[in-house]
């Protein structure tokens, strides 16, 4: 039994609709005790999971979707400890948005802080996924393992 057999006649791929749904694994602002956390983490913070806060170390990068809307302020709530700072003394955290300098705080002592700042019209663009870098200029050095501990970071991200 072989011979021809019937085939349909070739048609066109009909035309493909954007998906609605964002399906972008980060957001405008994210809190380091979330399960979500590990997606916004690029680099240099500690993969804590459970801690409603995580260290950083030498050069800790986020990344963030970029919210829409006019006067965006970014905020980083983050902690300098005690017992680091009694090495370190004071620091200068210092925050910049895909290499641009948002920013520097200076921490005369320990204790939680808040930087807050708005970004500069024209800097992003509303569905961007930017990196943020926010380092101290002078971070502990553990005696044991030489792993360089910077600050105590509990959430992040772009406000209204």
């Amino acid at each position: 039994m072989t011979g021809c057999a019937w085939q349909p006649a070739a048609f066109p791929v009909p035309a493909q609709r954007q998906a609605l749904v964002d399906f972008s694994p980060v957001g405008p602002f994210v809190e380091m005790g979330s399960p979500a956390a590990p997606a916004y983490i690029v680099g240099d913070v500690a993969g804590a999971v459970g801690n409603p806060w995580r260290w950083t170390f030498a050069r800790p990068e986020l990344r963030f979707q970029v919210p829409p809307g006019a006067n965006l302020r970014f905020v980083l709530d983050f902690g300098i400890v005690p017992a680091t700072f009694a090495e370190t003394g004071p620091v200068v955290l210092s925050v910049s948005l895909d290499g641009k300098l948002l920013g520097r705080m200076r921490c005369l002592e320990p204790g939680d802080r808040r930087f807050e700042s708005r970004v500069p019209e024209g800097w992003l663009t509303a569905g961007q996924i930017v990196t943020v870098t926010a380092e101290v200029d002078r971070r502990y050095v553990a005696p044991a393992d030489g792993q360089q501990l910077g600050y105590t970071l509990w959430r992040a991200g772009f406000l209204p």
